[in-house]
C-alpha cells in the first residue's frame, strides 16, 4: 500500500492536527478506520459524546415533564420543581450512559445484566404494588425511607420529593452523593469507551450506518430492525431456554397466541417496559381525577400515548411476522386471521396490568376505575397492529417534495397511534363509564376490521 494512503486517516484522527480538531467520523468511515493502526480514542469519543448529549436531552425533557405533572397536581411551583427534577435526571442520564458503555465493553457485565433482568422485573413489580398500597393509605414508612438511600435512583428522587413537600429532610446529602457518583462516572467514561473491543465497535458502527440509511430512506422499520439486530445477544437467556422446552397446544387457533406469549417470556424486558409504562399511565390517570377542565383531556392524551408505547412493547412478534411473511407460512390459516390472532395475548397482558394498577384505586373511586383498562387495552393493541402491518411508504410520497414528504411520512407511520390517542381522549377524558367503554370497543373493532382488510389485500398481491 502506498505511504500516501495513510496520510488522510493519520492526519484526521490524531489529536493536535488541524484536520482532526472537533471533527467526528461518519458511520461509513468508522467501520474501516477501526481496523487501521490509529488511536481509537479520537475516533469513538465524539460519538460517545453525541450519545451522551442525546441521553441528557431526553432526561431533561422527562424531568421537565415530571415537573409539569407535579405542578398540575398542585404540589408546588414550576421553577423549584423543574430544578429538582431536571438536575437529578441529567445526573442519572450520565450514569446510565456510562453504565451502558461498561456493558458493551465487558461480556461478563452483559451476562450479569441479562441474568439479573428477571429479578429486576420482580422488584419493579413489587415497587408498583407498594405504590398501589400507598395510594390506598397502606404505607410502609420504613421501607420508603430505605428505598430513598439504596442507590442513585433513590438519591435522585429526594430533591423532587422535598420540592413537592414530601418527607426528605436529608435531600442535600442525597444530591451530593448523586453528584459524586455522576462525577466518578464522567471521569471513567474516557477509559471505558477507549477500551471497548474493536469487533464490538465495528458491529455497532455497521448498525449505526444501517440505521442512518433507513432513516434517510424514511424507512423506520428497517432502522428499527437494524438496531435490534445489533443489540441482540448471540446466546439465548435462561427464560428463552426454558420456553423452548414447553410443548405447544394442539388447537391450531391457539398457536399464534402461544408463540406471542413465549416470545414475551423469552425476552422479559418487553413486558417489564410495558409494566413501567402502565404504572406511569396509572399515575397520570390518578392525576387526571384530581384536576378539572382541559387539563383532564391533556393528561388523558398523555396517558393514551404512553399506553400505545406499552402496547408496542408487546407486539414485537406481530411486527416480525409483518416484516417477513414466511415466518407464518407454517400456519394453514389465512394471513388476515393470523394478524387478528396477534391481538389476543397483548390484550390479555394489558388487561391484567391495567387491572393490577387500578385495584388500589377501587377503594377511593369505586369499581368504575377498572373500566379504564377494559376500555383502552383493545384500542391500544389495535393501533399497534395497524402500525405493525402498515405498507411501505409509497414512492409518490418520497417524490412529493422536501416540504411535504416528512409530514406525509409522519402521518403514514403514526396514523394508528394518533387515532387511538384521539379516540381514547375523547371518550375517557370526562371519566370512565359504560358508554365510553362501548365506544372504545367499537373503535377497536373498526381498527381491527381495517387491519383485516389491509392484510387480506396485501396477501392477494
Amino acid at each position: 500500500m502506498p505511504r500516501s494512503s495513510w496520510a488522510w486517516p493519520r492526519s484526521s484522527w490524531q489529536p493536535g492536527t488541524p484536520c482532526g480538531a472537533g471533527r467526528s467520523p461518519r458511520p461509513a468511515d468508522t467501520d474501516w478506520l477501526l481496523a487501521l493502526p490509529i488511536r481509537r480514542g479520537p475516533l469513538v469519543l465524539p460519538w460517545f459524546a453525541l450519545s451522551l448529549g442525546a441521553a441528557l436531552l431526553a432526561a431533561l425533557m422527562a424531568g421537565f415533564l415530571g415537573a409539569l405533572l407535579l405542578t398540575a397536581a398542585g404540589l408546588g411551583e414550576l421553577g423549584p420543581l423543574a430544578a429538582a427534577c431536571c438536575v437529578p435526571a441529567g445526573c442519572l442520564a450520565v450514569i446510565a450512559t456510562v453504565g451502558a458503555a461498561v456493558v458493551v465493553r465487558s461480556g461478563r457485565a452483559a451476562r450479569r445484566v441479562r441474568r439479573a433482568t428477571p429479578l429486576v422485573l420482580i422488584l419493579l413489580t413489587a415497587l408498583a404494588a407498594q405504590g398501589g398500597l400507598a395510594a390506598t393509605g397502606r404505607r410502609l414508612p420504613w421501607l420508603e425511607s430505605a428505598e430513598l438511600w439504596l442507590g442513585p435512583w433513590g438519591w435522585a428522587a429526594q430533591p423532587a420529593l422535598a420540592a413537592a413537600g414530601g418527607p426528605a429532610p436529608y435531600w442535600p446529602l442525597a444530591l451530593a452523593l448523586l453528584a459524586v457518583a455522576t462525577l466518578a462516572a464522567a471521569l471513567s467514561a474516557v477509559r471505558v469507551v477507549t477500551t471497548i473491543p474493536a469487533a464490538e465497535l465495528r458491529a455497532r458502527s455497521r448498525a449505526s450506518g444501517g440505521v442512518a440509511t433507513g432513516l434517510m430512506m424514511m424507512n423506520a422499520r428497517a432502522a428499527r430492525l437494524t438496531a435490534a439486530g445489533a443489540a441482540r445477544s448471540g446466546e439465548p437467556g435462561i427464560t428463552a431456554r426454558w420456553c423452548a422446552r414447553l410443548r405447544p397446544p394442539r388447537t391450531p387457533a391457539l398457536l399464534i397466541p402461544w408463540r406471542d406469549a413465549l416470545a414475551l417470556l423469552a425476552e422479559p424486558k418487553r413486558p417489564g417496559l410495558a409494566l413501567l409504562l402502565t404504572v406511569t399511565t396509572g399515575g397520570i390517570a390518578a392525576l387526571g381525577t384530581a384536576v378539572r377542565g382541559g387539563a383532564t383531556y391533556g393528561l388523558t392524551a398523555l396517558g393514551a400515548a404512553l399506553g400505545c408505547m406499552a402496547a408496542a412493547q408487546l407486539l414485537e412478534p406481530a411486527r416480525l411476522d409483518a416484516d417477513d411473511r414466511h415466518r407464518a407460512s407454517w400456519s394453514p390459516r389465512p394471513p388476515e386471521r393470523n394478524a387478528l390472532a396477534h391481538a389476543i395475548t397483548p390484550t390479555l397482558v394489558l388487561l391484567f396490568l391495567g387491572t393490577l394498577i387500578s385495584l388500589p384505586a377501587v377503594a377511593g373511586h369505586g369499581p368504575r376505575v377498572l373500566l379504564y383498562g377494559a376500555a383502552t387495552a383493545p384500542v391500544l393493541v389495535a393501533s399497534g397492529l395497524l402500525s405493525a402491518y402498515r405498507a411501505p411508504v409509497p414512492l409518490w410520497v418520497l417524490a412529493s417534495g422536501a416540504e411535504v414528504a416528512p409530514l406525509v411520512v409522519a402521518v403514514w407511520y403514526g396514523a394508528g397511534p394518533v387515532l387511538a390517542v384521539l379516540g381514547v381522549t375523547g371518550m375517557l377524558g370526562g371519566g370512565p363509564g359504560w358508554g365510553s367503554l362501548a365506544g372504545c370497543w367499537v373503535l377497536a373493532a373498526l381498527m381491527l376490521g381495517l387491519l383485516w382488510l389491509r392484510v387480506r389485500r396485501s396477501a392477494r398481491r
